[in-house]
Parts: structure tokens; sequence; C-alpha cells
């Protein structure tokens, strides 16, 4: 991931690994989204085997408990001054507008995304975007 500016770039090789809390306990997904780049010819042989290479590493990194120690080393994990979570209430599923069957078929989407940011002030806009880490790109 690369940020310029407000601009931030940005590539997924489609493969995905989704780690418990357990920090052992792992996932990899979406192979058949990764199989279906490389029929379409989106990704280059050499970018094949590069994801297939970072994933065997990364599963390595999982497997010996390691993971945690190189994700520190490259962005250390800081304390975080989090702002409070906002309210939750338990509603009906038929209730919850985003999750209603064919609410964005309907053009419902814009509405619901309007409704949440009105309820999001400036003051936690600006403390949750001082939480976003800024990484730094290594070549």
């Amino acid at each position: 991931m690369v940020r310029r500016g407000d601009a931030v770039f940005a590539v997924d090789l489609w493969l995905d690994v989704l780690v418990r809390r357990d920090r052992v306990t792992h996932g990899v997904h979406d192979h058949d989204e990764f199989d279906e780049a490389i029929t379409r010819g989106w990704l280059s042989e050499r970018e094949q085997a590069g994801a297939r290479a970072g994933l065997d590493e990364l599963i390595d990194l999982i497997d010996r408990h390691a993971l945690i120690d190189f994700l520190a080393d490259l962005h250390p994990f800081l304390p975080a001054d989090v702002p409070e979570a906002l309210p939750m209430e338990r509603v009906e599923l038929s209730e919850a507008k985003r999750l209603r069957p064919g609410a964005r078929a309907r053009g419902e989407r814009r509405e619901v995304r309007e409704e949440a940011c009105a309820e999001v002030t400036s003051s936690t806009l600006g403390r949750a975007l001082d939480l976003i880490p800024r990484y730094r790109v290594y070549r």
C-alpha cells in the first residue's frame, strides 16, 4: 500500500489470509478469484509466482508463531487513544437497512450512507483519522 497525498494505491493479488485471535489458526481464502484472475490474464507469471511465494512466507510466519513480531518490526504497536464506540442496539434483521435484501438494488444505499455519515461528528471523525497508522514504503 502506498499513500501519495490524499490517494492510496494498493495491489490486491486476490488471495486473502485470515488469522484468528490465537495467532495460529488461519485460513487462505479466495483461491477461486486468484484462479479466475490468472485465467483472465490479469496477473503475469511473475505476479503469480510472487503471490504464491508471499503466501508461503506468510503461512510460514504464522506457523512459526512469528507473525506478530514480523508486523511489529514493520510498524510498532503503540498505545492508542481509541474513541468510545457508538451505542448499539439489537434490532430485527428486517429493520437493519444495510442488511435488508434488495436495499441496494432499490437505490437505498446512498440514503443509508448519508444517514450513517450524518451520525459521525467532525470531532469523532478527526479522532478516528488520527488512529490510522502511517505506513512506510519498503522497496
